[in-house]
């Protein structure tokens, strides 16, 4: 593995430990940016999951995702989602009291 592609899937940890100038908001954004690189491909559903959604959209019952996650890691597992199944997400940045609170569910 080249030293780029390391340095790009190195944890914040391992990047500290090689002494890498990098703020806290940079190796987020760098971790959240590799998850969302990896949800690119696809998304591995749990299983009975697909199933219940197919049930769910049949039945007109809306859907939603709420999620602590950030809102571009939503949007990447969205993005791999049946099409039309959630009517509704909430993202974790997009709330000020995040689960287990009750914000992001009375916002969705």
């Amino acid at each position: 593995m080249s030293q780029e592609a390391y340095l790009f899937h190195a944890t914040i940890a391992e990047m500290r430990a090689l002494v890498l100038p990098l703020s806290s908001e940079a190796a987020l954004d760098e971790l959240v940016g590799v998850m969302v690189d990896h949800h690119r491909d696809g998304v591995t559903w749990m299983p009975g999951v697909e199933a219940l959604l197919a049930t769910v959209r049949a039945a007109q019952v809306p859907a939603a995702i709420v999620s602590a996650s950030y809102r571009r890691l939503i949007d990447a597992v969205l993005a791999a989602a049946p099409e039309a199944v959630f009517s509704e997400s909430v993202a974790g940045d997009e709330v000020h009291a995040n689960k287990p609170e009750p914000e992001p569910y009375l916002t969705a």
